[in-house]
């Protein structure tokens, strides 16, 4: 064991680095021994290597170590003392003193005087990169070695993307952020053996982080040294936290400073009212004079002091500027040497390098430095005589109920006041101006509230549950957030998916706790590997992690948005970014660095910021490399901008708005905000945005923004949207049960309507819906027979319901719900699970889905009496079908009949009064209760005359109303006519409908009064009739022809049957006259009434006949000596072919006595023959018929020549209508087809005119107007 102990010995003088592995390694051997093994030579030789190694390293750093000098004219040096005593005897040391003072450059030299850095390195943190470089150089100047991470380099710089240090690293200087990200891989720090923490007093997230840490570690490391630096701003709180650690005060360099409280004379003044600059402006003429009368002993008398003036922000500051330069220039005739000699210093975080510059190297002329709160401690700005403070800062606040980052302009604290102040006296007497009362300034809260009081947490927890550090609420931090921060924390984590709802971190948060970045950010850059564009979302990300490279200088801020008005992307400041990255890149590629600076300067691109990027950049993509295996290129030539902006959703998602209508947007937390002015989408304001901040200054904005589609947000964070399902339905098309879903992100409807399997969602509700939509009403597409026979068994019964216009024959479907219930097993819901197990069972039981009459049918219902209700109704032969509805409400209630539109000429209404038997009664009554009253008393009982009229008068002979009035009389013993019963009292329903339809059945019209439907379809069912049939099979189109110039040799039938619309017709086959005359042509058709075809007939075979004989009749008209007067007559009467009018007359009488008209050429034959036995008397009868009408129409002409026809007042104009209806042009036409009798008819009309005419006078008007009423119907017979 002996060898053993030695090396356990040792181990004090090894590397703290190496001492834990060690140790393990001499447990392993002694746990071997007590095991009863033997220690193996070679594995403690291996050990004792190991240890001399460590020690002659330990050596080798101790030798590194300079000597070391101290500035004389530095506070600390006067507490060097202190300091070593303070730290030789204390683990914790608190450093307070002003800026300026030394600290943070003569700490690290102190503690390498002291022997620490050897055995570790000395860590000095600072919270800005800027800061650690400038700390890091400025020591190794002081120590005059090297810095960076060559040889013999014993100070370094590590920053985020950047390590600048090696092996000889003694002085380790780094930012907070960058120690806390090595405790992942050295959880002790064991790399450290000294850690000064710089400029503690602020108090940021880092710090206070780290702080915490420290303290837990300190217990496990009593080797570990630890000083905390900081202003004097409540230092006895880092004190208390170490267990009351000693606190070093440095004493400072400062000169009696004559505070000045200048109050307003308005109350409640604030920084963003103009009069504050007047107020302002006052302030420095106070000072100025003080400074002349001699306040500062050494300071020259004609000289003008250097003013700090702080300031809220860049806005505030500009404004400033513009306002004391006006006021200078307005002064100059007065105070000409103030104006000349006085230069307007801005001074805040954005400004570039040569802006910086100018704080730091004075000119000749007096300055007005007009800051931030920057210059409250963080930086040291030079030749400072005065310090005016209107007592207003921005502070980032988080609000956790918005989830929003406020920038809102507060009072600053009594510490931040000090602090101010404390900058007038460090040259020698000054004087520092509140523009506040001093009861304002007691009032005030003694100090600034830390960081962690006022942010979001997500990035401290992520880190916390990656380091395996328990719960926050259980870590000692400084300041203990509020439970409501924690939970906001939490709930960002949740958000971007990396952590559970219990807070566990998930697989992807483990890996975000990787990247040195804000969660969001890691997020993004994660999601964009996802969506197969991290080549372009990287340089993305670490624009947004640095700070933005472009500038504005308020002299040149047209020439700037010109030159940034290139790289503008019109639909996202996130691709703006990669827009000027791509040209930095391909533009400066082969340039030099002279030659790049100048680049970025045309371009108003701060050079400095573009190296930054461009490392950061470089950095990342090495540690997407290490940690998740993926090699970056280069950004692509054409942005996938959906690609890319669902990754930024990814990591903002909280940050989406959707736009109002007052062109505001809206917040998932209902919270409004506007875009900012420098966003891109500013003049185009989308409708949905993702904003990569949201951010309240002097309103809500919204910075580097992107347009975005809603259903990204669905696809990117399902966990973070809330569904709701509405309306479940069944759909044909894949015999799925679906709903509706509505998809909401907090306050923000995402998706209105998006249609969703319900199966899964709700697997009973969705068979219910299956069963009922699909099975019950027959709207699954199922290869079964069952639902078409189930379907039509339904149906018929419903038609027997309407048919008995009773209700209570069907069972509800509820029936056939359960129906189907029964059988179904609970797992289907979709017809192809239904089709499946259908096919299983029917292969066992045919039968099982088919239902009975019993089924849907109710306990003791009967089914319609068939012959009462019948389908159909025999009416001329024609077998019409009949609907039947029960509606009373509908239009369609009661009995319709469907009728072809071809037969309606044909048609009796009188068999439709009747409507059916079984309702024969119900009409009977209804009819007896529509005659008047007196007729009415005397049918009493009404059952009982209802019962006998029904038994007494045969259903369906004659007309109803006649039928019914004839028996009626009988029983009231009082005279009833048809046109006592009062049909349009009856309810609808006893009064058949009629619908009329085409050859395919399309509905032409409706209604209950046939006749009217028979005028108003007389003129377009031929032609419907002929479009509508198919000519190669209809019997219509192969029996009509167009063109007949000859008697057919094959008798035309009298009849055919054909269908229309399935309903049987008769038709009557006939030649017919078409077109006008002097251009007539004869046709074969199809008609629709026996006695139109026959009239038509006869007329055209009457013109084949007249044809014939014409040349006869001519030669006998030759030989009358009436001829030469007749053709004269006709020719003034407008018929110029006489002859052939009269041959026409002559073959009509020859053919109207005949049985039928000849209907083939055998028949035709036998007329001709007819016509030539008798053709002399024919034509001399015919002659003195006609020269007698048109004779005495032409007396009666000249006697009224001048009348007009149907004139108004006046009798003689209706006999001269009459007169053209009878000889006129087109009743000429019309004697070709009279027979003697209507000759003769023609000629007593005539002269019953000329009667009328001759007595007109005697008679009066009245007189004549009845005389005409009666040869009205005569000449429309005619």
């Amino acid at each position: 064991m002996s060898p053993l102990r030695d090396l356990v010995s040792q181990l004090e003088h090894v590397l703290p680095a190496d001492r834990r592995e060690l140790r393990a390694r001499i447990g392993g051997l002694e746990k071997k021994l007590r095991d009863g093994g033997t220690t193996d030579p070679r594995a403690l030789r291996v050990v004792e290597e190991a240890i001399q190694r460590s020690v002659a390293e330990r050596e080798r750093r101790r030798a590194l170590v300079p000597s070391v000098t101290y500035p004389a004219e530095l506070p600390v040096t006067a507490a060097l003392e202190t300091l070593r005593e303070a730290i030789g005897s204390s683990q914790v040391v608190v450093v307070a003193g002003e800026t300026g003072s030394g600290k943070s450059t003569q700490l690290p030299k102190l503690c390498l005087e002291l022997g620490r850095g050897v055995s570790g390195r000395i860590a000095h943190t600072q919270p800005r990169r800027i800061a650690a470089r400038s700390v890091a150089r400025r020591v190794a100047d002081e120590l005059g070695v090297k810095f960076g991470g060559g040889a013999g380099a014993i100070v370094g710089v590590k920053v985020r993307f950047g390590d600048d240090t090696g092996r000889d690293t003694l002085v380790k200087v780094l930012t907070d952020g960058m120690l806390l990200a090595e405790t992942r891989g050295d959880g002790r720090l064991d790399e450290y053996d000294t850690i000064i923490v710089d400029e503690a007093h602020e108090r940021s997230l880092n710090i206070d982080f780290l702080l915490g840490y420290l303290r837990r570690l300190l217990p496990r490391r009593p080797d570990l040294k630890v000083i905390l630096t900081s202003a004097t701003i409540d230092v006895q709180r880092l004190s208390a936290h170490f267990g009351g650690c000693p606190i070093v005060e440095i004493p400072g360099r400062a000169y009696p400073i004559d505070i000045r409280y200048r109050p307003a004379e308005v109350d409640d003044l604030d920084e963003e009212d103009p009069r504050m600059l007047e107020h302002i402006g006052l302030a420095i003429d106070e000072i100025d004079e003080a400074f002349a009368n001699g306040l500062s002993p050494g300071f020259p008398s004609d000289g003008l002091p250097d003013i700090l003036v702080f300031h809220s922000g860049e806005r505030e500051i500009r404004e400033c500027e513009q306002f004391l330069l006006g006021r200078f220039k307005a002064r100059e005739g007065a105070r000409s040497r103030s104006a000349q000699l006085t230069e307007i210093v801005p001074l805040f975080a954005r400004q570039g390098l040569e802006e910086q510059e100018r704080i730091f190297t004075p000119g000749p002329k007096r300055r007005i430095v007009l800051a931030t709160n920057v210059a409250e401690t963080s930086l040291t700005v030079a030749r400072i005589n005065a310090v005016i403070d209107p007592g207003f800062a921005r502070l980032l606040r988080y609000s956790a109920k918005s989830r929003v980052q406020r920038l809102p302009i507060e009072p600053i604290s009594q510490a931040s006041a000090r602090q101010r102040a404390g900058r007038a006296g460090r040259l020698g007497p000054g004087i520092a101006i509140r523009l506040y009362s001093e009861d304002d300034y007691a009032a005030r809260a003694p100090f600034t509230p830390p960081e962690i009081l006022r942010t979001n947490l997500a990035s401290v927890i992520l880190q916390m549950e990656a380091l395996s550090l328990g719960k926050a609420e259980e870590f000692p931090f400084v300041d203990p957030p509020s439970a409501r921060l924690l939970a906001d924390g939490r709930a960002t984590l949740v958000e971007l998916g990396a952590s559970t709802a219990e807070g566990r971190l998930t697989k992807l948060g483990r890996v975000m706790s990787l990247l040195p970045l804000d969660p969001r950010l890691s997020r993004m850059l994660l999601a964009s590997i996802d969506e197969r564009c991290i080549n372009d979302v990287l340089v993305a990300v670490a624009a947004i992690a640095v700070q933005d490279p472009r500038l504005r200088p308020q002299d040149k801020r047209d020439s700037a948005d010109l030159a940034h008005a290139r790289f503008r992307d019109a639909l996202s400041d996130f691709v703006t970014f990669l827009r000027i990255w791509k040209s930095w890149r391909s533009e400066t590629k082969e340039l030099g660095s002279s030659a790049r600076r100048k680049w970025c300067e045309k371009n108003y691109l701060s050079h400095q910021r573009m190296r930054e990027w461009s490392d950061t950049v470089t950095q990342l993509k090495e540690l997407v490399q290490d940690h998740l295996e993926l090699k970056v290129g280069e950004p692509s030539v054409e942005v996938d901008q959906g690609a890319f902006h669902r990754a930024a959703l990814a990591g903002f998602a909280s940050h989406v708005g959707m736009r109002t209508e007052k062109g505001e947007y809206r917040s998932p937390s209902g919270a409004l905000f506007a875009l900012h002015p420098s966003s891109t989408l500013a003049r185009r304001a989308p409708n949905w945005i993702v904003a990569a901040e949201i951010v309240e200054t002097t309103k809500r904005y919204a910075r580097i923004c992107a347009r975005v589609q809603p259903e990204w947000i669905v696809r990117v964070a399902p966990h973070l949207c809330t569904r709701s399902q509405f309306d479940p339905h069944f759909v044909e098309e894949t015999g799925q049960v679906a709903a509706w879903e509505r998809t909401s992100f907090g306050e923000l409807l995402v998706v209105a309507k998006k249609r969703v399997s319900w199966g899964p969602i709700d697997p009973v509700g969705a068979r219910n819906v299956f069963i009922q939509e699909g099975l019950v009403c027959h709207r699954a597409r199922s290869e079964g027979r069952f639902l078409q026979e189930n379907q039509a068994l339904r149906q018929e019964l419903e038609r027997e319901e309407a048919r008995g216009r009773r209700r209570g024959l069907l069972l509800e479907e509820e029936a056939a719900f359960a129906f189907y219930h029964e059988r179904l097993p609970d797992d289907i819901h979709s017809t192809p699970s239904f089709e499946r197990w259908r096919r299983e069972v029917e292969a066992v039981d045919p039968e099982r889905l088919r239902m009975r009459d019993t089924d849907l049918m109710r306990d003791g219902a009967q089914r319609v009496d068939a012959l009462a209700y019948p389908r159909q109704l025999t009416v001329e032969s024609l077998a019409l079908p009949l609907d039947y509805a029960h509606d009373p409400d509908d239009i369609g209630d009661g009995v319709t009949a469907r009728i072809p539109v071809e037969a309606l000429a044909v048609l009796d209404p009188a068999p439709f009064e009747w409507m059916v038997p079984g309702i024969f009664a119900e009409k009977i009554e209804a009819l007896i209760r529509s005659l008047p009253k007196h007729l009415r008393v005397r049918l009493f009982p009404v059952e009982e005359v209802v019962q006998g009229a029904v038994e007494a008068i045969p259903f369906g002979k004659g007309s109803l109303k006649s039928r019914l009035a004839r028996h009626l009389t009988g029983v009231a013993q009082a005279e009833i006519s048809a046109s006592d019963f009062r049909e349009e009292q009856l309810p609808s329903h006893l009064t058949m409908r009629f619908c009329v339809v085409d050859a395919d059945g399309t509905v032409l019209g409706e209604g209950r009064d046939l006749s009217v439907l028979s005028r108003k379809f007389a003129m377009v069912a031929r032609d419907r009739l002929r479009s509508s049939i198919d000519r190669a099979r209809d019997p219509v189109a192969l029996i009509e022809r167009d063109g007949v110039e000859s008697m057919p040799d094959i008798a035309i039938p009298e009849t055919i049957a054909y269908r229309r619309a399935g309903i049987g017709m008769i038709g009557f086959p006939a030649l017919v006259l078409e077109g006008e005359a002097g251009a007539r042509t004869i046709v074969l058709r199809v008609l629709d009434g026996a006695a139109k075809a026959r009239a038509a007939h006869g007329a055209a075979v009457a013109m084949f006949l007249a044809r014939e004989i014409r040349a006869a009749v001519e030669h006998h008209l030759a030989y009358d000596p009436l001829c030469e007067s007749l053709l004269a007559l006709m020719a003034h009467a407008g018929e110029p072919d006489g002859v052939t009018l009269v041959a026409r007359v002559v073959a009509a009488q020859v053919i109207a006595p005949l049985p039928r008209a000849p209907r083939s050429t055998v028949e035709f034959i036998d007329a001709e023959k007819l016509a030539a036995q008798d053709l002399h008397e024919r034509v001399a009868v015919v002659v003195r018929a006609l020269h007698a009408i048109l004779t005495t129409a032409e007396e009666l002409s000249a006697r009224m020549r001048g009348v007009v026809a149907n004139a108004a007042g006046d009798p003689r104009a209706r006999i001269a209508a009459r007169l053209v209806e009878i000889v006129g042009v087109h009743a000429l036409e019309s004697l070709a087809s009279c027979d003697r009798e209507e000759l003769s008819q023609r000629l007593r009309l005539v002269n019953m005119l000329l009667a009328r005419l001759e007595r007109l006078r005697e008679i009066g008007p009245a007189r004549d107007r009845a005389l005409d009423d009666e040869i009205t119907p005569l000449g429309q017979r005619v």
